[in-house]
């Protein structure tokens, strides 16, 4: 509803803030115990902004928190290593680490669901609005998706350039499908045109990278963030609008001494809806 502010801290945890008055931020989690080895791959809200979510994972477990965003209070802690609401907020889509297909989470029972034909791990989900489907981004390069009704696999698309796909977005039509890829390359695919190819939004880079991609609330704006890069790409005219640069930071405390480390890497996006 456009009125909290979810920002991660360095440790992990979540700072929750009201953009309607200047009070301080709430905080979310627990501190993590290796905070330089974790990543967060998903923080979303449910779509009646009553609830709150966020997966974590390391090299050897990932697991999923839900809060209640008026309270704080924890509701719920899986396994999982990418989240994101269905619609009404009832159910989760869950990431494996692990590999395999996403599941279905029932909020109010815990009962969990396993989608078929699942190969490699989840690091993104998008629930298409209107239709029982979702969509997720995955580690082999495929952006699958599956009936949430009848737990089946009903099509595949894959990134152009073979890499791992990195992020998944919808718009509210449920026409177009926003894809970010390892190489850097953005994509979007009109779903309703089955025979089709994806429209490039971003080209790829000669360096890995982690391309994150969401649709504005209503659909016209696409913003991609690629390392230092943010893009904001029109769908109605199918062109780059807008692009610009991060500026250089200071390393964080908690990286030490690790220089190699990219400060200017988009790390997560979304857009607000007055946009």
């Amino acid at each position: 509803d456009g009125h909290t502010l979810a920002a991660e801290n360095e440790d992990h945890t979540l700072n929750l803030y009201d953009l309607s008055n200047d009070t301080g931020p709430r905080t979310l989690g627990t501190p993590s115990a290796s905070p330089t080895v974790e990543i967060t791959n998903s923080i979303v809200f449910s779509g009646d902004s009553r609830l709150i979510a966020s997966s974590r994972a390391n090299l050897s477990s990932a697991q999923v928190s839900v809060w209640e965003v008026s309270s704080g209070r924890l509701i719920t802690q899986f396994p999982g290593s990418a989240v994101n609401f269905s619609a009404d907020g009832t159910t989760l889509v869950v990431g494996g680490s692990a590999g395999g297909a996403p599941a279905l989470r029932d909020l109010a029972t815990g009962k969990q669901t396993a989608l078929s034909a699942g190969a490699s791990a989840v690091v993104d989900v998008a629930p298409l609005a209107g239709r029982q489907t979702v969509a997720a981004a995955m580690e082999d390069g495929t952006i699958r998706f599956w009936n949430v009704t009848t737990a089946e696999l009903v099509r595949t698309l894959e990134c152009p350039g073979h890499s791992a796909a990195t992020s998944v977005s919808a718009d509210t039509t449920a026409r177009w499908l926003a894809t970010g890829c390892r190489d850097g390359s953005a994509w979007l695919w009109d779903l309703a045109a089955p025979s089709g190819g994806p429209r490039q939004i971003t080209a790829a880079t000669q360096q890995l990278a982690t391309t994150l991609v969401r649709f504005s609330p209503d659909g016209h704006w696409i913003a991609v963030g690629v390392k230092d890069q943010l893009v904001i790409w029109s769908v109605l005219e199918g062109r780059e609008i807008n692009r610009a640069n991060l500026p250089e930071s200071q390393l964080p405390p908690l990286m030490g001494a690790a220089a190699d480390i990219d400060t200017r890497s988009i790390q997560a996006l979304a857009i607000g809806p007055d946009s």
